[in-house]
């Protein structure tokens, strides 16, 4: 996701590359693709908005193992 947000915003609004961010959740698929298309307002994306329910954080350490 770093890497999509960096891409993205290099191109749109470079100010905003390594700023904090929070991701709430995930978008139905028809609202994500018509965003592509069209700015969403701020309703629409709350509509087709579901929040994540629990956080996890991932953290990787070392490489290959045997296991």
């Amino acid at each position: 996701m770093e890497h999509f947000l960096a891409s993205f915003f290099t191109e749109q609004k470079p100010d905003v590359v390594g700023n904090d961010y929070l991701v709430l959740g995930t978008l139905d698929r028809p609202a994500w693709k018509r965003g592509t298309q069209q700015q969403l307002t701020l309703q629409e994306m709350l509509e087709a908005l579901h929040d994540f329910k629990e956080v996890v954080t991932v953290k990787l350490t070392g490489g290959w193992s045997n296991v």
